[in-house]
Parts: C-alpha cells; sequence; structure tokens
C-alpha cells in the first residue's frame, strides 16, 4: 500500500497522471533493430548480393534460351513425339517460331500470309510507255475545182509520260502468292498535224494542234513474295496488260480525212516492289513494272489516194512532201504506289492445342 501511494504521489508530480498509456508490455513495444543488429542485416546483404545486384539478376533470369541447330539434333535423337510434329511443322520452322518470341496463334496468322485472302489494291504512279497518239494528214486539192484529188494520212503511237492510276483485285492462292485482274488509265496526248492546200499554189503547213488522250487498259496479274513473316517485304511478278487507246475522228470542215479505228497493243511486263505492313487487314506498296510490247493493231493505220502528188521523195520544201509514221519504242516503265487491303475469306480450323500455347 505504502508503495502505491508513493509511486502516485510521485506521478502526480511528475504530471504522468492522465497520459494515454500504451497497454502492450515493454517486450510488444516495436523499437526496431539496434546499431549491431543493422550492421549485420548489410553485412550479410552485402555477402548473399543485395540491391546493387538485383538489376544483374533481373537481367540474367530475364535472358531466354535459343533454339539452335544442335538443339534441334538432340531432340531428334530423344524417343517419343516432338514439339514440331504435334504443331504441325517442320524442325527449322519449330526453330524460327521458337526463337520468334510470337504466341503460336499470331505465329500462324503471319505464316498464313496472303492464302485464303482477296487483295484489293489501288495505286497512282508516274509511267512512260505508247499513251499519246499522232495523226497525220496531207489532202491536195485541184486548182479548177478545189476537190480532192490526192490524200495521204496515218495514225500512230508515241512514247511519253503520264499519269497512271491503277485497281487490281487478287486471290491468295498460297501463303506467297496471289493471282487476280487489274485495270486502269494512263493519261497521254493527241497530235494532230494536218494540212490542205490546191497545187500549184504556196501553202505553209500549220503548227500541230494537241489535245488531251487517254489509254485503258485491263490485264491479269500473279504477285510473289519470298517472305511473308517480316512487316517489310520484296515482291517479284509478272503481268499480261492490254492497252486501248482512243478513237480518232479528225474533222475540218468538210475534207475527207480518213478516220482510224483505235491503236491497241498488249505488253508482257515483269513486276519489281515491295510491301510494309502496317497492320493485319492494311499495308503500303511500291510497284515498278517494266513491259515490252509484242504485239500491235492499227499502229500505225495509213491511208493513201496514190494520185501521183503527194510524195515522200520530193524535197523539203516542196509542200507536196508527205512524211512517213516513225517507229515508236516498245519498252514501258512506271513507278506506281498505293494501298492493299487484304480481306480473309477462308478461315483455317484452329489446332485446340493453339488456345494452350
Amino acid at each position: 500500500f505504502a508503495d502505491t501511494v508513493s509511486e502516485t504521489l510521485s506521478g502526480i508530480i511528475k504530471g504522468t497522471i492522465g497520459q494515454e498509456v500504451d497497454l502492450r508490455s515493454e517486450e510488444d513495444v516495436e523499437t526496431g533493430p539496434d546499431v549491431e543488429e543493422i550492421q549485420a542485416m548489410d553485412e550479410y546483404t552485402r555477402d548473399e548480393g543485395g540491391a546493387e545486384t538485383v538489376e544483374e539478376r533481373v537481367e540474367v533470369q530475364m535472358d531466354e534460351k535459343k533454339l539452335t541447330e544442335q538443339d534441334l539434333e538432340y531432340m531428334m535423337m530423344m524417343e517419343g513425339s516432338k514439339e514440331w510434329d504435334r504443331l504441325g511443322m517442320k524442325p527449322k520452322e519449330y526453330m524460327t517460331y521458337y526463337n520468334s518470341g510470337m504466341s503460336l496463334g499470331r505465329w500462324k496468322d503471319l505464316n498464313r500470309g496472303r492464302k485464303g485472302q482477296i487483295l484489293v489494291r489501288m495505286d497512282l504512279g508516274a509511267a512512260r510507255g505508247l499513251f499519246s497518239s499522232k495523226y497525220y494528214g496531207r489532202l491536195a486539192k485541184s486548182n479548177i475545182d478545189l476537190s480532192v484529188i490526192d490524200k495521204y494520212a496515218w495514225q500512230t503511237l508515241v512514247n511519253s509520260s503520264g499519269l497512271d492510276v491503277t485497281g487490281s483485285v487478287s486471290y491468295g492462292l498460297l501463303p506467297q502468292l496471289d493471282v487476280g485482274i487489274m485495270t486502269g488509265i494512263a493519261t497521254g496526248s493527241l497530235e494532230i498535224d494536218i494540212h490542205n492546200f490546191v497545187i500549184g499554189q504556196f501553202s505553209a503547213a500549220p503548227p500541230s494542234a494537241y489535245d488531251g488522250l487517254n489509254t485503258n487498259y485491263v490485264g491479269v496479274q500473279a504477285l510473289y513474295t519470298p517472305l511473308v513473316m517480316p512487316a517489310v517485304r520484296p515482291i517479284v511478278g509478272g503481268q499480261v496488260v492490254h492497252y486501248r487507246s482512243q478513237f480518232i475522228n479528225v474533222v475540218d470542215g468538210d475534207l475527207p480525212y480518213p478516220v482510224f479505228p483505235a491503236a491497241n497493243y498488249t505488253s508482257l511486263e515483269l513486276l519489281l516492289g515491295a510491301e510494309l505492313r502496317v497492320n493485319d487487314y492494311f499495308d503500303v506498296f511500291t510497284h515498278v513494272p517494266m513491259g515490252y510490247v509484242f504485239n500491235y493493231q492499227n499502229a500505225p493505220s495509213v491511208e493513201a489516194q496514190r494520185a501521183g502528188i503527194l510524195s515522200d521523195d520530193l524535197a523539203d520544201d516542196d509542200v507536196a512532201k508527205v512524211t512517213p509514221p516513225e517507229r515508236f519504242n516498245r519498252v514501258g516503265v512506271s513507278l506506281n504506289v498505293g494501298l492493299q487491303f487484304r480481306i480473309p475469306v477462308v478461315n483455317e480450323k484452329v489446332n485446340v492445342l493453339e488456345m494452350y500455347e
């Protein structure tokens, strides 16, 4: 009792009476490690590899093993089913898949390439080829009644540069190959060089007149890429294209200038280019077709009355001298940049094992 009274009086004097008291025992109060314990923990961390070695340890753990050909040979020697057989792959294909880090579903999608897809292409470019035409005509009229007594005229194709717009639809037969049809239009110009004169009178030929001219074309196309997995893929292909120029009808009053049918020709073309995958349904590409015209019609087309007045053997200053059509270059080339849309129409069966890869 005396001790209790003494402690109470001491508490009143010290002001500790009435303060909040931690009911936990002294053993339960967390005072934290002392200095010696902290030093011991630091020494243990340094010995076993602490914070300064965490980065090194993470890098080691993140390094994934890459399959090599030696690994494949070892796996082939082992008994039992092989991983590539289970996934329907060849050994080297499996090694490439394993080292790619892709999921099996993503790998299958990319490896399917063009197969079972409709590919719609639209492109715009600059081209050089037989996209222009020239019409040449000369009429010799009588100095008595002004009737036409001799005429000479022709039309032919002319090499020129122009704008080229192409569209095509293809179907993927193989992951690397698609075939389809194409159509387009190329711009050019029409040169009209005509002159009529009265026999025995001097008359200078007027300058040529020019007008716009379009060449339409259709063809079949096959494109092949040796690579289907990379985002950037080389392209090589071939196409047979039939070009048709416009119908030309020259009217100069009542003068009987001949009317020629439209010139047309067929070209065999080699195509080189590249594609860039933007996403699973959209690509950007560039194509460089190079062609050679192996068949043509109505180029040139010539009509002559042959009355003995108009001739190409006369002197250059003779108004009755005529010029025969020139030969044209059969080689053409263009550079096109466009968009390619891939529309899947055939879905391959999914292996149930792919769901757990």
